[in-house]
């Protein structure tokens, strides 16, 4: 990279970083015309159609970024998020996968494949797509509402997940408060039967508090038992 286009790169980029989104395409499309294998500029770019809704353009420049750089895991991330907003979710799940196999453990990715497993009602995945982003992340509160809506809204197979050690991370990130946590956990146990034989839910709830955090009405599980 000459250090005229880096330079102009990396303006593009502060006005990026600023939200000023038109200032900053207009930067990386004068790069792409003087170097149109400028990966950045070009990924970038489609990164910016998606953001302003233009998701077909977005699919198209980061078609060409990847052409450009095929190894790069956040590109074909990107890609999933414009090919889910133009609801092909099935083509968005296959460029998660793609992104998860360069990179494993790349969190953003697994939010997203859940994200897309979601809009197809496959729970059941979904919460394991998650729970994986989850364990490579804990702080990111969009995906613990995601898992949230998830166990509580949908009639999901909760015996496949240590439910116990995400509801402790939920309290212990702040990412959720007690009087949210309660519905969580009445709905799993109404919701399937060998919930309660899978935990048992006084010892459960004593764990819980070994937090130190105060889960108001908690004996109202006890109704369940």
């Amino acid at each position: 990279m000459s250090k005229k286009v880096d330079i102009k790169f990396q303006k593009a980029f502060t006005f990026h970083q600023r939200g000023q989104l038109m200032e900053a395409a207009k930067l990386y499309e004068t790069i792409l015309k003087k170097q149109s294998n400028h990966f950045r500029s070009m990924h970038l770019l489609g990164l910016i159609f998606h953001q302003i809704g233009q998701f077909e353009r977005a699919v198209d420049y980061i078609n060409k970024a990847i052409q450009l750089k095929p190894d790069y895991a956040e590109a074909y991330s990107n890609r999933g998020n414009a090919l889910l907003a133009l609801n092909q979710c099935d083509a968005a799940i296959a460029s998660y996968d793609k992104a998860i196999q360069l990179q494993p453990d790349y969190a953003e990715a697994h939010y997203n494949r859940g994200n897309a497993l979601l809009d197809l009602n496959q729970c059941d995945a979904a919460i394991a797509s998650y729970c994986k982003s989850i364990d490579l992340d804990k702080t990111k509160r969009e995906v613990w509402n995601n898992f949230a809506i998830c166990i509580t809204t949908h009639n999901v197979d909760t015996t496949i997940i240590k439910l116990d050690n995400y509801i402790a991370n939920l309290l212990t990130q702040r990412m959720i408060g007690p009087n949210e946590l309660l519905p969580i956990i009445l709905k799993v146990i109404s919701n399937n039967q060998a919930i309660k034989d899978l935990f048992r839910i006084q010892e459960y709830a004593n764990n819980l508090l070994k937090v130190s955090l105060i889960i108001e009405n908690l004996n109202t599980v006890q109704l369940f038992l």
